[in-house]
This record gives structure tokens, sequence and C-alpha cells, in this order.
């Protein structure tokens, strides 16, 4: 699919590979505000941008650093409910997934 073009759900693919917590990347997909989603061949999660971080609280970016090295990084099992939570534009989750990651970050970081 060429840079640009819309892809549902994700907003716009990106051509460029990266290097991430997991190895380098198969697929990119900016999925708003400069947050990508990103996986790999074994592994995945988001990229928070440094103008970003400030939203997040403290403790959840310590804990995204404890799975992968970067407060940048959230990995795909859990602490992408983070973001996806703390930054209400980003993505295109229906209510109920909006709600249930707010359970998920409430419960364990509250």
């Amino acid at each position: 699919m060429p840079a640009g073009r819309r892809r549902a759900g994700w907003g716009r693919r990106e051509e460029k590979s990266m290097i991430t917590p997991w190895g380098d990347s198969q697929t990119v997909h900016d999925i708003g505000n400069g947050v990508l989603s990103v996986s790999t061949a074994s592994h995945g999660g988001l990229y928070v941008p440094d103008y970003l971080l400030s939203r997040i609280p403290e403790k959840e970016q310590a804990y995204a650093e404890r799975w992968s090295g970067s407060r940048n990084w959230y990995e795909e099992d859990c602490a992408a409910a983070i973001p996806l939570y703390r930054l209400p534009e980003v993505g295109t989750l229906e209510d109920e997934k909006r709600q249930a990651y707010y359970n998920s970050v409430r419960g364990y970081f509250n």
C-alpha cells in the first residue's frame, strides 16, 4: 500500500522500517498524533514520541520501560493499553474497547 493511503482502523501505513526493542519492524502504522503501531517477526507494540510522554503518568512510563527498555515503547501484550487510554485521540477504538483499556490501566496502576 503506498504511503499516504488509508488503511481501515489504523491510519496511514508507513513504508519505512525501524529498529524496535523486538527487532526490525515488518510493519509500521501511524495511528494518530505520531503514535506508531509496529510489528516485528516475533512481537510488537506502540511507539509514543517524546512530545506526548508528558501526558502519560511517570509510573506508567516506568512500566513500559521495564518491558521494552524505553519509556517510548509500549509492548503489545499489556503496556499498549496505556497510550491507547491516555491518548484518546489515537487509534479508532470503540467506546467499549476504550473502557476495557481504562479498566485495565486503572486496576493495575491505582
